[in-house]
C-alpha cells in the first residue's frame, strides 16, 4: 500500500511540472507575441546555417526579410522570393528564370511570414535550457510538431531581456539542422508601396523566363 501511494505521488509531482513547465513556456510565448504584436511590420537581417553531417553539406549565408502580414520579401543565397498575399515569386537571376507558384501556407511550416510567429500554432512546448550568449540570457523552448512534418523538433531561442526571437534550430527527419539567427529588427517602418509587388514585365524585358504555376 505503502509503495502504491508513493508512486501516485511521484506520478502527481512529474504531472504538475509537466504543468508547470508548459505555463511557463505559453507565458514566455506570450510575451514574444505581445510585442510583434506591436509593429505594424518588420524588417529582420540574420544569418542561416544548415548543417547536415551524415550528408557533409554545410552551408551558412546571411539575409533579410521584410514582414508585413502574411507578404514579406526575402533575400537569401542570390534569390529573392517575394509573397504579395496570393502568389510567391522566386527571382533567380543565375537562371534567368521566375518561378510563380501559388501561396498555401501550412501550421508547422516555417515561411518567412511566419518567421516571428510560427509557434502559434500545431506544437506542443516543453521548457528548456537557458544559455548565455554574449551578453544576452537566452531561453530556449522546444517545439513538437503536433503532426507528422518533415521537421521533427524546433528550438525557439528568446531573449528574455528583450522577449523578442534570438534564434530558431530546426531538426529535419533526414538528418538536417538548419538554424536561423537573427542579427537585427527594425520595426514599424514606411514601407514603400510597392514592397511586395512582382513587375513581370519588368523581368521579361530583362530576358528571363518566367515559369508560372499560380
Amino acid at each position: 500500500m505503502k509503495s502504491k501511494v508513493i508512486l501516485n505521488l511521484i506520478i502527481i509531482a512529474l504531472f504538475s511540472t509537466t504543468i508547470t513547465a508548459q505555463s511557463k513556456s505559453q507565458n514566455l510565448l506570450d510575451k514574444v507575441s505581445n510585442q510583434m504584436a506591436q509593429h505594424s511590420n518588420s524588417k529582420v537581417e540574420f544569418t542561416y546555417k544548415l548543417d547536415n553531417t551524415e550528408a557533409d553539406v554545410h552551408q551558412q549565408t546571411n539575409g533579410t526579410v521584410v514582414i508585413e502580414g502574411n507578404k514579406y520579401k526575402l533575400n537569401l543565397f542570390d534569390t529573392t522570393q517575394i509573397n504579395d498575399g496570393q502568389n510567391v515569386y522566386t527571382i533567380i537571376p543565375e537562371n534567368e528564370e521566375v518561378i510563380i507558384e501559388p501561396f498555401i501556407e501550412e501550421n508547422t511550416e516555417i515561411t518567412p511570414s511566419k518567421m516571428l510567429s510560427f509557434y502559434k500554432n500545431g506544437y506542443s512546448y516543453i521548457w528548456d535550457s537557458l544559455k548565455t550568449i554574449g551578453k544576452k540570457k537566452i531561453q530556449y523552448i522546444k517545439l513538437i510538431p503536433n503532426q507528422i512534418t518533415e521537421a521533427t523538433e524546433v528550438l525557439l531561442g528568446i531573449d528574455v531581456g528583450s522577449n523578442q526571437i534570438f534564434e530558431i534550430v530546426q531538426k529535419t527527419t533526414e538528418g538536417s539542422s538548419i538554424t536561423i539567427r537573427i542579427n537585427s529588427f527594425e520595426n514599424n517602418m514606411a514601407l514603400p508601396s510597392n514592397t511586395f509587388y512582382f513587375n513581370g514585365d519588368q523581368f521579361e524585358a530583362q530576358g528571363f523566363y518566367i515559369i508560372d504555376n499560380s
